[in-house]
């Protein structure tokens, strides 16, 4: 069976969501398909933004990537 799951992954709160119900569900399959990017020099790019891209590209990905392999 597939359960489809709608997360905002630039929030803590969805991200540990989505690791309890890895751990209750033990899927065999994690399909991640979140990613954000902006366009432009960085120093006119919010540094919130940037922090939000990081979370979502980055840490997002090896906290269900880690939680998943357990």
């Amino acid at each position: 069976s597939v359960l489809t799951e709608t997360a905002d992954l630039g929030k803590r709160e969805d991200r540990k969501r989505v690791v309890k119900l890895i751990h209750e569900l033990h899927p065999d399959l994690i399909v991640n398909c979140a990613g954000i990017r902006f366009w432009g020099e960085s120093t006119h790019i919010p540094v919130d933004h940037q922090l939000e891209t990081i979370e979502v590209n980055i840490s997002a990905i090896v906290e269900l990537s880690i939680e998943g392999a357990k």
